[in-house]
């Protein structure tokens, strides 16, 4: 055989053999089986306990769809207040200025969507514990157009209610500048504690939105109210305390997992490739929620994503696999490899790992800010029962016998016979520290 033949034998050999390989990459039946099991536990609900210590019937989405169209209004209305009046507003629900000096641009939103917003926290005691159509970023709703469904109505409540949970706990009448004690009542502590209990479980059903929205949602959620709570945790008698410790590990327990959220963000990739990756008959295996957000889905694919669909998709699974396989690490392992991951994706010379790839760490990171928050809550009044009963601030080792902390790697806690300081360490934002007191 001539040398020119050979050439064209073995030329013809590699190419029929890379023909070969590229079908076997390009095979479907075993993605599409792998997306519609994704699918199916990413869109179904997950139980969640009701904090509330009286259980109403009915659903939170039922109960909180009527309260949508006000407080959204409230939300543009706050929105068009002037800047330096929001700003002040920021401040005082930060704990950073005292009450009395609630602007009256604000203290009048409050009191015009007040029956709203309470009637928002109520929706918390349902039976059961579902966000409204479309709020979830799995929703194909989510990603049509829409008014009221989103997270902004939501986010006013629990804004507005942290104001009436600083209300409730302050003995100053609202004026601009000044304030003046008035001698009311005792505050209502358990009303107080209940507020907060409210609020938070708000966040922790915001966790719901799915995914890393739902991460960044929650963790604004309990940022909100977490000063104000701090407040409500001091002043309240020990018997409260007892009772927030218990409701607030509850919370923390029940956040959506950085897993369940990582599972979310890989079924959202995965079904932005399945129209241009599978067969009508394979988009018709998945559940009809994910055929819905396979017809709406935002993203929009180059054309050599759309040639290459499944051999895309198998690389963005290979991926996200490796990012779900940190969640046997210690956390701040977990972080460190989840951020080496994302940079060994963003810098391969493969488009396709660097497309499929990301860095996770910094949502994980958040994810793990709002359970430390809602811990230094719960040890918070740990410590405030603690010296109730001892006479003194409990040590290190009284606190890991008596409570159960997740986060303690990120609390900093600082100690004299004052206070009981606990400090919520942010790797991008200034930390949270709040200081509890001896009880009443």
């Amino acid at each position: 055989m001539r040398t020119a033949d050979k050439a064209g034998s073995i030329a013809a050999i590699v190419v029929g053999a890379g023909l070969a390989i590229l079908s076997w990459a390009m095979r479907t039946g075993d993605l599409s089986e792998r997306v519609a099991r994704d699918a199916a536990a990413a869109y179904t609900p997950r139980p969640v306990a009701v904090v509330a210590a009286t259980v109403e019937p009915g659903s939170f989405s039922e109960r909180v769809g009527p309260l949508l169209d006000e407080l959204q209004q409230g939300a543009n209305d706050e929105k068009a207040l002037p800047e330096a009046v929001r700003h002040l507003c920021l401040k005082i629900r930060k704990g950073q200025e005292p009450f009395h000096r609630l602007p009256r641009g604000c203290a009048s939103l409050l009191d015009a969507h007040r029956s709203a917003v309470h009637a928002a926290l109520n929706a918390t005691h349902s039976q059961k514990m579902d966000l409204p159509r479309g709020a979830a970023v799995l929703d194909a709703d989510y990603w049509g157009p829409r008014d009221f469904a989103g997270a902004v109505p939501l986010q006013y409540a629990v804004k507005a209610a942290t104001f009436d949970l600083w209300r409730s706990m302050s003995p100053y009448r609202l004026v601009e500048d000044t304030g003046k004690e008035l001698g009311m009542s005792p505050v209502d502590w358990k009303a107080a504690i209940n507020t907060c209990l409210d609020i938070l479980a708000m966040g922790r059903l915001i966790s719901d939105s799915k995914g890393f929205v739902g991460i960044g949602l929650a963790d604004g959620y309990v940022a909100t109210p977490f000063v104000a709570c701090a407040g409500a945790l001091n002043g309240a008698p020990t018997e409260e305390k007892v009772r927030a410790k218990g409701q607030l590990l509850s919370i923390r327990d029940s956040l959506r997992s950085f897993n369940d959220a990582l599972t979310d963000e890989t079924v959202f990739a995965e079904l932005g490739y399945a129209r241009a990756a599978f067969s009508a008959a394979e988009l018709s295996r998945l559940a009809p929620e994910a055929q819905g957000l396979v017809r709406a889905h935002p993203s929009t694919l180059a054309l050599w994503q759309r040639w290459l669909a499944p051999l895309a998709l198998r690389h963005l699974l290979r991926e996200r696999d490796s990012l779900l396989a940190t969640g046997s690490l210690p956390p701040m392992e977990r972080a460190q490899s989840l951020k080496r991951l994302g940079a060994e994706a963003a810098s391969s010379w493969n488009p396709l790992r660097r497309e499929g790839g990301f860095d996770a760490a910094p949502f994980y990171l958040r994810h793990r800010h709002t359970a430390a928050m809602l811990d230094a809550l719960a040890l918070g009044a740990f410590a405030g029962d603690f010296r109730a009963r001892h006479g003194h601030w409990p040590s290190p080792s009284d606190i890991s016998e008596g409570i159960a902390i997740k986060s303690s790697d990120l609390l900093e806690t600082k100690v004299d016979d004052a206070s009981f300081r606990i400090t919520v360490r942010d790797v991008d934002r200034e930390p949270l520290s709040v200081a509890f007191l001896p009880g009443p």
